[in-house]
């Protein structure tokens, strides 16, 4: 893999990165897919207003996959996110969506009737964090997990709560 790109000052008003490369994988078995093309990342975050921010994300990559017959996956991600301060900039409301879209190279199922390799999954959450000093911020998150399992038609939910401790108030 051959990576470029640029970060943004952590004190200017974007904030973030956007990576962009080139990534070949070659799996040790023969005659197994391979991966050989354009990969990338993209996290931005500006301010829409004094006490709001945006935040933008992309990414494509691969990804090692636990399946026997497939070595790897091609995840593509996207998401959004905004953050509300309120009582004097002390403490911040998050909320998240972000989707991603997995691809494998060899179908399921058999021969006979092989099926497209697809996972979709959706993450939305929502956090507070209270500002304990400068940028640093301790606060509790929550959310819900969904992926779609497009190769047997199921569905799998998960809800979720969690502490988090942050350098980026």
């Amino acid at each position: 893999a051959v990576y470029g790109g640029l970060d943004f000052s952590p004190t200017g008003k974007i904030r973030g990165s956007v990576k962009l490369g080139y990534k070949e994988l070659r799996p040790l078995v023969a005659g197994r897919a391979g991966f050989e093309g354009v990969v990338g990342s993209a996290n931005i975050s500006l301010p829409v207003f004094r006490a709001l921010t945006a935040r933008a994300q992309y990414g494509r990559d691969v990804q090692f996959s636990m399946w026997f017959d497939n070595a790897f996956f091609i995840d593509d991600r996207y998401g959004a996110g905004l953050s509300l301060y309120v009582l004097r900039r002390r403490v911040r409301l998050d909320y998240d969506y972000i989707v991603n879209y997995d691809r494998y190279p060899i179908a399921a199922g058999t021969a006979a009737v092989p099926q497209e390799r697809k996972v979709d999954r959706e993450y939305s959450t929502f956090g507070i964090v209270f500002r304990l000093k400068q940028n640093i911020g301790i606060g509790v998150r929550g959310g819900t997990y969904r992926w779609r399992y497009k190769y047997d038609d199921r569905d799998s939910k998960r809800t979720f709560v969690g502490l988090n401790l942050t350098y980026d108030f």
